[in-house]
Parts: structure tokens; C-alpha cells; sequence
């Protein structure tokens, strides 16, 4: 795996939030403009949502392009705790991805900010408009190997496997290029 020299990123200190609900694994990804600046706004945003307290972040990985994409994407995944159900949270993660200028067009295109809900506590939630578990989470190292850093004990609904055990994906087009830290 190649491997960059790891940066780290300090995100601002975020008052405690005593917020009582589920865990959820999201997963951040950005391939057009400023991606670490695209990442950093996503996350403040979350972070500054009074219904969420952001838990754990994953370390930035640049990946190749998937699908119509023609850029490096960076991806990682963060571990949030919510009061907001899971229809609310999709609800919010779009609002930020159209703050952060995300336009929707063609299926996989570059993007300002991708937010995607991946598993949301021991639920599985089969809508018209969310899939939870994320139905393609275990096709996508860009997803796994960051969740894995974070989440690795995980038990995923669907399979009733833990995120270690699903996780057999190679690290060839992929490395990591730093962290964020929630300064203390």
C-alpha cells in the first residue's frame, strides 16, 4: 500500500453534547475543488448540529475514480451519535451537501461532498429513498477500510458479521494523506 506521510488537520473544539440515541456510520467523500476543505465543512457542519455529537473520525484515504468520476476522491467515515431518526439524518446530510454546493446530475460524478448514511445502530430500514444498511458498502473499499478504522467491532444487521470481518479489500489505489482531531 503506499503510504504518504500522515497530516493532521485540527478541527475546533466542540462543547460536549450529553446526546442520547444510536450510533451511525457515515461516510464523507469529495473529488471536486478543495476535497480536505469539503470534508472539514461537512464534518463542522454535523458537529454544529445540536441533535448529534460526533464520536470518531477515520483518517483521509485518496482513492481513484468510480463511475463517471474523473478525479481522486478523498473518503473517510465518521461515527456520530443521534437523536434524529434515520429519515431526518438523510434529510440534514443533504442539506449539507447542497451547503458545500453538491449538484446532483449524472449517477457517480465528481462532487463537491458525498454524505452517505452506512448503518444507523442495528437497524435495517428498506425505503422507496434510504437503504440501510448502504447496499453497497461491502463492494467499496473506499467505504470499508475507513469504517474499519473506526468501527472495526461493528455488527452490521444485514449479515450479523462484524465491519472486520466483512472488510477483504485490497489497498491498491488507495492510500491515506492524513486525520482530522476534534481539538480538546
Amino acid at each position: 500500500m503506499k503510504q504518504a506521510p500522515q497530516n493532521i488537520w485540527r478541527l475546533p473544539w466542540c462543547p460536549y453534547k450529553n446526546i442520547d440515541g444510536p450510533e451511525v456510520l457515515i461516510a464523507l467523500g469529495s473529488s471536486l475543488g478543495d476535497r480536505k476543505s469539503n470534508l472539514y465543512r461537512g464534518i463542522l457542519h454535523l458537529m454544529h448540529d445540536p441533535d448529534s455529537q460526533v464520536l470518531r473520525l477515520s483518517s483521509i484515504w485518496q482513492t481513484t475514480p468510480v463511475g463517471a468520476a474523473k478525479n481522486p476522491f478523498y473518503n473517510m467515515c465518521l461515527v456520530l451519535r443521534t437523536r434524529r431518526s434515520p429519515e431526518k439524518l438523510m434529510n440534514l446530510l443533504l442539506s449539507i451537501e447542497r451547503k458545500c454546493d453538491r449538484l446532483r446530475g449524472v449517477h457517480w460524478m465528481d462532487r463537491t461532498l458525498d454524505l452517505d448514511i452506512i448503518l444507523y445502530g442495528s437497524r435495517i430500514i428498506s425505503t422507496r429513498s434510504l437503504q440501510i444498511p448502504h447496499p453497497r458498502m461491502q463492494d467499496r473499499a473506499f467505504v470499508m477500510l475507513p469504517a474499519v478504522e473506526i468501527a472495526r467491532d461493528w455488527i452490521c444487521p444485514s449479515t450479523l458479521c462484524s465491519l472486520d470481518t466483512l472488510t477483504d479489500h485490497s489497498t491498491i489505489g488507495m492510500w491515506k494523506v492524513g486525520r482530522f482531531v476534534i481539538a480538546t
